[in-house]
């Protein structure tokens, strides 16, 4: 089916929302499509007075962003359970309804991209194995079912995600038998200074609940290998010269995070090339939750001064700019200080999953010379599969460049073409053109 709008957004996260209210207000229709079955993107889910995921502050931000975008709701028609498969070069846009994987497409004037960010896995050997999941994956599906999954848990990489999640868990019934950390955030105390204090006291209240529940929080260290056992797993810590070995059920791991644009449409703030597209929130840079709104906002602004060429261009926020900063000191607290170089590890480390691909396929493939991106990726098969190199392109090439001291981009091996996300041929080829389906988009849409 075939539906114009004036701007379609891609992303029901509070960077998403927050742009959609502003191009609402400004008079535009919008279409808000978001993957999920409910809005609010991964911070915002579970919203409630009773989460144990969502601070008083949180809650306040979702509770004033579901009022604007109720206020807004004649101009705004939100597609849940839809994802963004693709723009073409006509500046049409192909979504796909979750539920049935039938398609859509739609005309619109513009595209706002709101997807967020996504993790950064670095591989370990092990991390392939049943059990093995990404931290901020745990925490969206205790969202979900609001429980904390069975058995001991260990939760290991680097980054203030690892406290969030092992606090939740403790405050669901669970609490990790320990946290893993390659950072010593600990040590640059005075780093904390320069945070803004909703940072501080978001840190302090994670603290306090892993200490009433005792997790060891061991920093400076890093997992070394994940082994199966009859019944779990075996995860081999090592602290310097130092080994420890622990029996787990699940094993949740996380690296930091980075912004998703594979398969997204560049930006493009010219009429003259074509349909206007603009990033927002942390696809552009992951600046978190505090961000969200007012880098949604932003994005808004600056289409509408594109719609509207007398008005002028809109500056950077101050508060964007103050989020920039403090996620910067974060990652100078967190800066890792130990793990184990990606060459080192045994030629039967996985890197990329989807396609079971080794560290010992990379170093052959990178016995001859010149050994490019795209050949790295045609030839070895990296980034081939269904995440499109999500997962393992930055790992890949940062362990291409240990080997050979060559440097690569990660769109020169993942490329940028859609789709985004899988569809089938079928699915494309039966892209509906009736009215009724338009209508029953449209009357699901209502329920926001």
């Amino acid at each position: 089916m075939t539906i114009d709008k004036d701007v379609l957004i891609v992303g029901g996260g509070p960077a998403g929302i927050a742009a959609a209210c502003r191009v609402a207000e400004a008079g535009y229709t919008v279409r808000l499509c978001d993957a999920a079955p409910s809005l609010g993107g991964a911070i915002f889910r579970g919203a409630g007075d009773a989460s144990p995921f969502i601070s008083t502050e949180y809650l306040s931000t979702w509770r004033a962003m579901e009022a604007e975008l109720k206020a807004h709701a004649a101009s705004i028609r939100v597609m849940k359970s839809t994802s963004f498969v693709g723009l073409d070069s006509t500046g049409v846009a192909v979504l796909k309804n979750c539920s049935n994987r039938e398609a859509m497409q739609l005309s619109p004037r513009a595209v706002i991209i709101a997807t967020g960010a996504i993790e950064n896995i670095r591989p370990v050997p092990g991390w392939h194995l049943p059990k093995v999941v990404t931290a901020g994956g745990l925490q969206v599906n205790m969202k979900a079912c609001s429980t904390a999954p069975d058995g001991d848990i260990i939760i290991a990489g680097n980054g203030p995600l690892l406290l969030a999640v092992a606090a939740q868990l403790a405050k669901l019934g669970n609490p990790p038998i320990a946290i893993v950390e390659s950072g010593r955030p600990m040590l640059p105390r005075l780093q904390v200074l320069g945070l803004p204090l909703a940072y501080v006291r978001e840190a302090l209240s994670y603290y306090r609940t892993l200490k009433k529940f005792r997790v060891p929080w061991i920093q400076g260290a890093f997992i070394e290998r994940i082994s199966e056992r009859d019944d779990g797993l075996s995860v081999t810590i090592r602290k310097g010269i130092r080994t420890n070995t622990h029996d787990v059920d699940i094993v949740a791991l996380h690296n930091g995070l980075q912004s998703s644009r594979t398969g997204m449409p560049v930006e493009n703030i010219d009429l003259r090339k074509g349909i206007i597209v603009l990033h927002a929130g942390d696809c552009c840079e992951p600046l978190g939750a505090r961000a969200a709104p007012a880098s949604g906002r932003h994005a808004a602004d600056r289409l509408l001064a594109v719609l509207r060429p007398s008005a002028a261009p809109p500056v950077i926020p101050l508060h964007l700019r103050r989020q920039a900063l403090a996620q910067a000191r974060l990652k100078t607290i967190f800066k890792p200080v130990s793990h184990l170089p990606l060459h080192s590890m045994s030629d039967d480390t996985v890197i990329c999953r989807c396609e079971q691909k080794t560290v010992g396929d990379l170093r052959e493939l990178l016995l001859g010379p010149g050994t490019s991106a795209k050949e790295i990726k045609l030839n070895g098969r990296f980034g081939m599969g269904r995440c499109q190199g999500r997962f393992c392109a930055r790992s890949t090439l940062d362990m291409a460049k240990e080997l050979t001291g060559e440097s690569h981009t990660t769109e020169s091996l993942t490329g940028n073409r859609w789709p985004a996300s899988p569809i089938s041929i079928g699915a494309l080829a039966r892209l509906a053109t009736d009215s009724s389906s338009t209508n029953a988009a449209d009357s699901e849409s209502q329920d926001t």
